[in-house]
């Protein structure tokens, strides 16, 4: 059984983030443009909620316990209505991995939210009437 009970967060250090990002987009002509970008993100001292033994009871308590590293490229290509017909295709390769309560080491090992590929295709069909 566990017990909350309050604790002191003025020994915890604030989570740092250092983020870069740098893009290009090209128009390729009047109905055509594409995009491309990088980035990186390094979060430091993350904040996590970590379990305390303690008897009777053990109980939870925030902690700064890991980092993260977060880096992909989204790469984008963008058609105007052309004959009835618009579209949009986006591509991403990201990886975000990170060290925490949840690994015994501070080897790194992928985040519950990385996701190494995103594909995303919009087409799109309209008739305007004069």
């Amino acid at each position: 059984m566990a017990h909350s009970a309050g604790v002191s967060v003025s020994a915890m250090k604030p989570e740092m983030t250092t983020a870069y990002e740098a893009g290009i987009a090209h128009q390729m002509n009047d109905f055509s443009k594409f995009d491309v970008s990088v980035y990186y993100k390094d979060v430091k001292d993350v904040v996590q909620l970590a379990t305390i033994p303690s008897v009777p009871y053990s109980f939870a308590s925030f902690r700064n316990m890991g980092s993260a590293t977060l880096k992909g490229v989204d790469v984008g290509f963008t058609l105007r209505r052309v004959n009835h017909i618009n579209a949009s295709l986006g591509y991403s390769l990201s990886s975000a991995q990170g060290t925490g309560a949840s690994q015994p080491s501070q080897e790194k090992w992928p985040l519950d939210f990385d996701q190494r590929h995103k594909l995303s295709v919009n087409l799109g069909l309209s008739y305007l009437k004069n």
